[in-house]
């Protein structure tokens, strides 16, 4: 009895090492594919981002003569590496001229909905604190919206009390044009809209047709 047990605690114990071996071995491997592939990106961002710095001639102090901080610089370079070398479809955003902490940001109308086929442009400024605080945005284009203010301004939630350093330009553009199909109906910075939005839907569409049609001529 007691050679039985002790065989097969035995065995267990054998198991066990093969399992923990295996476990072990496995995490080297990843470790090891981890560190390739950091220090394959660590050679090829700064070759890219010297790149991007030289085509759009990004300079360490703002056109207003204000300085730049070097973590808000650094944040938005990568914002950049990642709109420039993944850009996804239906928003688009660069700074402008020297100015990295001036950006104007593109939306374009989700396919399927009444603001298909618009185009909008929106302004972005962030300040010496960004990724910490939230940039100022804005719509250049106007736009009849229930979130939109009647000079352009947006009331979003990460754009505000919601704001949260892992949110970049990617993300922002993204959540707008997710907003325009999906208006916060509490908010009423555009009052008209607002109104329309929740008493008269068919009327409420044919505003939004109008703001894409006039987005053609990018009226601002």
């Amino acid at each position: 009895m007691y050679t039985r047990w002790g065989n097969e605690s035995w065995r267990q114990h054998n198991d066990l090492s093969n399992e923990v071996e295996n476990n072990t071995n496995t995490l080297q491997l990843s470790k090891q594919r981890d560190e390739n592939l950091s220090n394959d990106l660590s050679n090829r961002l700064p070759r890219v981002v010297k790149k991007l710095k030289d085509t759009i001639h990004v300079m360490n102090n703002s056109s207003d003569g204000s300085t730049v901080s070097c973590g808000a610089r650094s944040r938005l370079l990568r914002d950049l590496y990642r709109l420039q070398c993944y850009p996804p479809s239906g928003v688009s955003g660069a700074p402008i001229d020297t100015d990295i902490r001036r950006w104007q940001g593109i939306i374009f109308g989700p396919d399927g909905s009444p603001w298909e086929g618009g185009i909008f442009k929106l302004g972005l400024t962030f300040d010496e604190n960004y990724p910490f605080t939230a940039p100022y945005v804005r719509f250049l284009t106007k736009v009849f919206h229930p979130n939109v203010g009647p000079s352009g301004e947006i009331s979003l939630g990460i754009l505000g009390d919601n704001w949260n350093p892992v949110y970049d330009v990617l993300a922002i553009l993204l959540s707008i044009q997710s907003l325009l199909c999906e208006p916060n109906p509490t908010c009423t910075a555009g009052l008209e809209a607002s109104l329309l939005f929740s008493e008269n839907k068919l009327e409420y569409n044919r505003r939004i047709k109008e703001t894409v049609e006039r987005s053609w001529g990018h009226e601002s």
